[in-house]
């Protein structure tokens, strides 16, 4: 039984953390305590030669044939995991080797395919009231200093308040003043890791490889910190700081603009905040109306105001809502009419994603299964880059009856 544990113990001893060995080590634990408990079990007994039978003894082997097995199977795993180490280990000193070379061949390079503008879609003429919000950027970001500095600031708030519509808006509104404008996604490390190769293949920076992301971090790092032409970078809805710091610029020129929802990032790595809030009512009726371009009577800014104040002026909502009564064709108060059917799954939660997954719902709940299905296997693998060619069919192509559930009756 002692002799599938010394790879785990070499292991332990020299690889793991001190997490890792608690982890490793429980299952092992468990197997050796339930082989003790069954032995102590059979010699309460009395004497082994007295008490127990053939059968008690056949019993206890199949215990400790069974305790042996576990055994080597947690031991098989932190062999895997010894081999898993080691060639995670040989990859990041290649990848260092590489980007150590690429950066000896880039030299001093400055070079860059610019203006370069990489942001995710196109401005939104919807877009409404944050010109305050945009003005107190601008003051962070040194906008009107003749000589900047490197400068960052981070957008913090709820989810769905609006952070990363107010820094699209501003990356658009702001794009003319730099010579490249970069957005990062950033809620994971496969996200940041695929953005920064991303832009530095459009930057066209020199040295960069199209599936070597490690190489293509440090060669876009340096660029940034040694190029002297004007930047604005975008890290959307961030959320470790530990992983921000992985990829934060080291410059002395710049401009770094974040989206999160963890406060503390406007603390560190970004050198100051700003609050989003969600709208009032009145402000948030208005963005309704603004929307859905049309003005109300009496009876809609009523409804329009109690709908604002019940979604908790989340505009993301409000957004969806107005999508809502659009394409349905809904009045303001069928819609608060609806609202209050979800009311209680909304305010049984926090003001976070659930609450926003339960409004969502009233679009989600016209569609049929399959399709909802489908949408959501499609969030599931790409929830920032669903291409809306995907769900539109001219009137010329011919849908297979197997797919007709993929149509829009309402388009």
């Amino acid at each position: 039984m002692t002799s599938p544990l010394q790879p785990f113990t070499k292991y332990i001893l020299q690889n793991a953390t001190g997490q890792q060995k608690e982890e490793m080590a429980i299952e092992i634990h468990l197997s050796i305590t339930a082989f003790s408990i069954a032995v102590t079990k059979q010699f309460e007994r009395g004497p082994p030669e007295a008490k127990m039978t053939p059968d008690d003894w056949k019993e206890l082997e199949l215990c400790g044939s069974a305790t042996t097995k576990r055994i080597q199977n947690a031991s098989q795993k932190v062999e895997i995991s010894i081999r898993q180490a080691n060639e995670q280990a040989q990859k990041l000193a290649l990848s260092s080797r590489q980007a150590t070379l690429a950066l000896e061949t880039a030299g001093d390079s400055d070079e860059a395919v610019v203006p370069c503008i990489v942001l995710p879609r196109a401005s939104d003429n919807r877009f409404f009231d944050r010109t305050e919000i945009f003005e107190e950027v601008d003051s962070r970001l040194q906008r009107f200093k003749p000589v900047k500095e490197f400068c960052s600031v981070a957008l913090h708030g709820l989810g769905g308040v609006g952070k990363s519509e107010i820094a699209l808006q501003y990356a658009h509104s702001r794009s003319k003043e730099y010579d490249a404008v970069l957005w990062v996604l950033s809620e994971n490390l496969n996200a940041l890791e695929t953005s920064f190769t991303d832009l530095c293949l459009k930057l066209g920076l020199k040295g960069a490889q199209e599936k070597n992301n490690a190489v293509n971090k440090v060669i876009l790092k340096t660029w940034l910190q040694k190029t002297t032409k004007k930047w604005l970078i975008i890290f959307d809805n961030a959320w470790s700081q530990q992983l921000l710091w992985e990829y934060w610029p080291v410059a002395n020129r710049g401009a770094v603009l974040v989206t999160t929802r963890n406060r503390s990032i406007s603390f560190s790595p970004a050198s100051s905040g700003i609050q989003v809030e969600v709208f009032n009512p009145n402000l948030g009726s208005q963005l309704l109306f603004s929307v859905l371009q049309r003005a109300g009577n009496e009876e809609d800014v009523e409804a329009a105001q109690a709908l604002a104040l019940s979604t908790e002026g989340l505009p993301l909502l409000l957004f969806n809502v107005a999508g809502l009564i659009q394409s349905k064709n809904y009045s303001i108060a069928k819609v608060v009419q609806m609202y209050e059917k979800h009311k209680h799954q909304v305010h049984r939660t926090s003001q976070d994603g659930r609450t926003i997954a339960s409004i969502l719902q009233l679009s989600f709940q016209n569609l049929s299964e399959t399709s909802a299905d489908l949408l959501g296997i499609l969030s599931l693998l790409a929830p920032d880059a669903i291409p809306s060619l995907l769900f539109q069919l001219s009137e010329e192509v011919e849908v297979p009856s197997y797919l007709q559930f993929v149509q829009d009756e309402w388009t």
